[in-house]
């Protein structure tokens, strides 16, 4: 890490001529939910009365698959000029949730398994995925002849990580509760818990970005590969597995004063394979892989506009196993739909209006994003990608918030 700083810090010592340097420093929050809205979680998180109607609420809102993303980033941000050239460095804190559970075990949580007898309810394909890192990353732009290729590279500290995965999971309760039949294939692991500081070190990662724009006809292009990386954790982090049978028959109590343990073990037929352990193990962050197309407008109230893809790649897990499977599971399992964009600029006479409409991402919705920006000695640009939300206040199923605060040196 010192040699790291040490290079940073040689290189930005470099004489330079030119203007258009920039520092600046970003900070976002980004909730969305592809069924289930903000009241649910408010109500899992503070707590509070949770009565019959709301229940039939959340479960009318649910999908046979429900996804939530959180996100929370700061960065600071550094972009200096030589010639014709960037040379770009950024800190960034990076705080992210995926949960996805099926519409089942939404109902077995909310209602029991009372209500569910001679049936059974499905709760696979249920993950839980949280991480958190700190992010060093340098970047070098080469332009030349109206094409710039990026190269960007960076070091990831990593705090903190979870990572569970139900990939079969069944409960069966037969009339009258006469026995429970449950069936559960689990995969999960999760770091060191002895010390859990926000900035512990527990693992250690890279990652890699590239980018490339040029000119066609009238339209500038541009297609990147943005955060292709993994972490390493560190040995104390704990792995579990377990793929179990669990048959529970009721008690017989003869005499209420002959009551022991031996009588409920006796009860319960469990034939099971669980394996816990400390080892080390490897997770990828979000990388984001798309394109985009920006040409000017002819409509003179539209400076330009821009035409976007994006899509994620996340596996829940790494197989040390040689397969190219993972890459298409890469995808799927993301929880994220390819975005589809459309943006602009509007000039204002104290400001500029920048406007968004969007498909997909984890909300699987169309979105409304819009922002200002503000320029000045020191500029300024405020927004939301999901502007539909906020002004829905009975059923917000996002919220997102994000600043960039920046001065060109």
């Amino acid at each position: 890490m010192r040699y790291f700083i040490l290079i940073i810090y040689l290189l930005f010592t470099i004489k330079i001529s030119g203007q258009n340097n920039k520092v600046g420093i970003t900070s976002e929050f980004n909730f969305e939910s592809n069924a289930l809205n903000l009241d649910f979680i408010n109500s899992l998180l503070y707590g509070g009365n949770i009565n019959e109607e709301t229940k039939v609420k959340w479960i009318n809102l649910s999908q046979e698959e429900n996804k939530i993303h959180t996100l929370f980033q700061n960065e600071f941000y550094f972009k200096r000029k030589i010639k014709n050239n960037n040379l770009g460095f950024k800190i960034s804190d990076v705080n992210t949730l995926d949960i996805s559970f099926s519409k089942d075990l939404l109902k077995l949580v909310l209602n029991g398994n009372f209500e569910y007898q001679n049936q059974t309810v499905i709760f696979n394909q249920t993950h839980i995925r949280a991480n958190r890192y700190q992010k060093y990353n340098l970047q070098y732009e080469l332009n030349l002849n109206q094409k710039s290729f990026l190269l960007g590279l960076s070091y990831l500290k990593g705090n903190h990580n979870i990572n569970l995965n139900i990939y079969e999971g069944s409960l069966y309760t037969a009339d009258y509760g006469e026995y429970i039949d449950i069936n559960y294939n689990i995969n999960g692991f999760i770091t060191d818990t002895s010390n859990i500081s926000l900035f512990k070190i527990n693992g250690n990662g890279l990652a890699v970005d590239l980018a490339l724009q040029f000119d066609y006809k009238e339209y500038e292009i541009n297609l990147y590969l943005e955060d292709l990386g993994f972490i390493k954790w560190n040995k104390n982090s704990i792995s579990l597995a377990a793929d179990s049978t669990f048959i529970y028959n009721g008690i017989n109590v003869d005499n209420i004063f002959n009551y022991n343990d031996s009588i409920f073990n006796n009860s319960i037929t469990n034939e099971n394979y669980i394996n816990n352990q400390k080892e080390s193990y490897i997770s990828n962050i979000a990388t984001n892989i798309g394109f985009s197309v920006k040409g000017e407008s002819r409509n003179t109230n539209f400076n330009y506009f821009i035409f976007g893809l994006n899509s994620k790649w996340q596996p829940y897990t790494y197989k040390r196993e040689k397969s190219l499977k993972i890459i298409t599971d890469g995808f799927k399992q993301s929880n994220y739909k390819t975005l589809l964009y459309i943006s602009s600029e509007i000039n204002n006479k104290y400001c500029k209006i920048l406007p968004q409409i969007s498909y997909g991402g984890y909300s699987e919705d169309l979105n409304l994003g819009l922002a200002i920006k503000i320029e000045s000695k020191i500029s300024l640009i405020l927004g939301t990608k999901h502007l539909e939300d906020f002004l829905n206040k009975d059923d917000r199923k996002s919220i997102s918030l994000f600043i960039n605060i920046f001065k060109i040196l």
